[in-house]
C-alpha cells in the first residue's frame, strides 16, 4: 500500500466509477493520517470548522480500519466572494495515487 504523510497532495477515483473520465476523480491533501483501528470520526471532531467540513465523512460507512489510513481535504470553489471550507473525505487507500508533481520532486 502507498504511503503519505500529511501535506502530500493526492488523486483518487472510487471503484464502480468509469476509468476513462475525470470527473469522479477527487484532488485533494493529506491532513491527517488515521492510525489502525483509530476512529476517523473522533479525528473529525477536533477539525477547525472554518477550515473543514466533515459532512463527507460522516456520510461515510464504516467505523476503522485495520491499517493506517488518510484523511484528505479536497478544496471548494469560492462562493459569493468567501472561500468555502475544504471537504474531509476519508478514502480506501487502494484508491489513493500521489500528484505527479510528487513524483518529479523524488530523487
Amino acid at each position: 500500500m502507498p504511503e503519505f504523510k500529511v501535506g502530500d497532495e493526492v488523486t483518487w477515483r472510487p471503484d464502480g466509477h468509469p476509468p476513462d473520465t475525470s470527473r469522479y476523480t477527487k484532488a485533494g491533501n493529506v491532513i491527517v493520517v488515521v492510525p489502525s483501528e483509530a476512529s476517523p470520526y473522533r479525528i473529525a471532531e477536533r477539525l477547525d470548522d472554518s477550515l473543514y467540513n466533515v459532512r463527507p465523512l460522516r456520510s461515510g460507512g464504516g467505523g476503522t480500519r485495520n491499517h493506517e489510513s488518510y484523511m484528505v481535504a479536497v478544496p471548494q470553489k469560492m462562493s459569493r466572494g468567501k472561500r468555502r471550507p475544504a471537504l474531509v473525505y476519508w478514502p480506501r487507500v487502494k484508491w489513493l495515487r500521489p500528484v505527479a508533481s510528487r513524483l518529479k520532486a523524488a530523487p
